[in-house]
């Protein structure tokens, strides 16, 4: 059976393909060669909804992953570690851990706003 991930793959495989034959994407790269930036320290705060300085010390603490050092000491954060970041966090301040990894309850169903 395919896979959530999967799925979206082929989608975007059979979108970039119709996007092509009408000769459109020329100048764009296909989805598997675009990177991510980097997140800086007070933006993953503000993501988190955490203190920069709290990040800061889990970081020196060597609690959670450990982010990239760039200039003057200057951290930053990928995706995937901003998703463990949550993990961690909810771990291990688990009386809020649905604030930092917010999912839908069994049963809870997505409500389509009307536009």
């Amino acid at each position: 059976m395919e896979t959530t991930s999967e799925r979206i793959q082929r989608h975007a495989k059979e979108i970039w393909e119709r996007v092509q034959a009408r000769g459109a994407a020329t100048n764009y790269p296909f989805a598997d060669e675009m990177t991510l930036r980097s997140f800086s320290l007070g933006e993953v705060a503000e993501i988190l909804g955490v203190s920069g300085s709290y990040l800061r010390q889990l970081s020196i603490d060597g609690l959670g992953p450990t982010p990239e050092l760039g200039t003057a000491g200057r951290r930053s954060y990928t995706l995937r570690q901003i998703n463990d970041l949550r993990a961690y966090l909810a771990s291990a301040r688990p009386k809020e851990a649905l604030k930092f990894c917010p999912r839908r309850r069994e049963g809870e169903k997505l409500h389509r706003s009307s536009q």
